[in-house]
């Protein structure tokens, strides 16, 4: 849709709604949203601007050639390339990044913690059937577009064994399969999708909501906070391990920072048990080797003394008087 519209052809890479709506403030009661496109097989994007009236679009032509981010924007009423909404090959949110050849025997709360940055973890991961036998796809979103930017810009990371990571903000269509089915945050299915085309989906966790069937296991963990996020009470099963490659999210109503910290403490408290523990062991030798020590200087000693005691005692009676 292109009506009461326009687009900013050349955008910094950096350019994300705020930025946008900042240059617009004049004219910001015009606009009803803003939205980026992908140009074809490229990294580079452009900026929709949708108004309320035409009233809208005529005064943002006022801006042409103004300067966004330190980039001269190109304003027009024309697409720069054919715009259809449900295209493949593209990413429409910027807090979203699609990320190729993850394991597939990663959990999700593995890949949070493989994806965090600076504080900042995924709350939403959806997985796109690969047809690699042990890699998986995934696009994982983000609380805000910096984090994305950030992760954009190191292209690749590596797991602990050394596999390679890639990450984008666009994906191929050969590597998708259908599937008929989404989850939303609220674990409901959505058959009417916006980010893929095709509904390539195979699931999608939710961070903040129900986790996906095909990840569901018996150790649960729920993270509650308030409105203010400043109290935390943390709740398990007896058989939580936040380690475990099973551990399913169920993180119904919570922070999801928070929750991470929380299951962060739990993995930094049994190392310390497992420390305090070889600790415990190595004092206990070093006062097993301690007693032995003396045990055996003890009984040296009093060998050496119960000799000089019988050469004193022998040597005194032979020096005895006779009388």
């Amino acid at each position: 849709m292109i009506e009461n519209s326009v687009f900013i052809r050349n955008i910094s890479p950096l350019a994300n709604k705020d930025s946008v709506l900042e240059i617009f403030s004049d004219i910001k009661e015009e606009i009803l949203t803003v939205e980026f496109h992908r140009y074809p097989n490229s990294e580079q994007k452009f900026c929709q601007i949708f108004f309320k009236s035409s009233n809208g679009v005529t005064k943002s032509t006022a801006y042409n050639g103004s300067t966004l981010l330190g980039v001269p924007m190109s304003i027009t009423v024309l697409p720069p390339v054919q715009i259809n909404n449900y295209e493949q090959n593209k990413i429409t949110s910027n807090k979203e990044v699609f990320v190729k050849g993850v394991p597939k025997n990663y959990s999700d709360w593995k890949i949070i913690s493989l994806f965090e940055l600076d504080g900042e973890v995924p709350i939403k991961i959806t997985r796109i059937e690969n047809s690699t036998p042990f890699k998986m796809n995934l696009i994982i979103e983000f609380m805000n577009e910096t984090t994305t930017q950030k992760l954009l810009e190191l292209k690749n990371i590596y797991t602990d064994d050394g596999d390679l990571i890639e990450i984008s903000n666009t994906y191929s269509s050969n590597s998708l399969q259908n599937n008929n089915n989404d989850i939303d945050y609220n674990g409901t299915i959505n058959n009417n999708m916006s980010l893929l085309s095709s509904s390539n989906i195979v699931s999608t966790t939710p961070v903040y909501g129900t986790p996906s069937k095909s990840n569901a296991a018996s150790s649960i963990v729920r993270v509650l906070s308030n409105n203010s996020n400043k109290t935390n009470v943390v709740s398990s099963t007896s058989n939580y391990n936040p380690t475990s490659e099973n551990a399913s999210i169920d993180l119904s109503n919570i922070s999801v920072p928070l929750a991470y910290q929380q299951i962060k403490k739990v993995e930094w408290d049994n190392k310390l048990s497992k420390l305090f523990e070889i600790k415990k062991k190595i004092e206990n030798r070093i006062l097993n080797t301690d007693s032995k020590v003396k045990d055996e200087f003890c009984s040296s000693s009093c060998g050496y003394s119960n000799k000089d005691f019988s050469r004193r005692r022998s040597l005194s009676r032979s020096l005895s008087p006779v009388l």
